[in-house]
């Protein structure tokens, strides 16, 4: 099962070197994919997407802490 989500970036509030976020800009619309069935030995993942190229996936606090550098609004 999935859960998904769009955001659009509409801020930048702290840079970051962050693998995935390092090139966000405003205007980039993200999709977030919170896959339930998990990877890694059932770990629940998220999957993250800019401008429909999947990107990479994060665990929920790594997301938390990358997406706290942008301001964004969800779609």
């Amino acid at each position: 099962m999935e859960l998904k989500g769009q955001i659009i970036i509409t801020g930048i509030k702290k840079k970051t070197g962050a693998k995935f976020f390092k090139d966000f800009k405003i205007g980039d619309v993200i999709e977030l994919v919170y896959n339930l069935n998990g990877m890694y030995h059932g770990a629940p993942y998220i999957s993250i997407s800019k401008n429909g190229e999947e990107l990479g996936y994060n665990n929920a606090l790594q997301l938390k802490e990358n997406l706290s550098k942008f301001e964004y609004v969800e779609v």
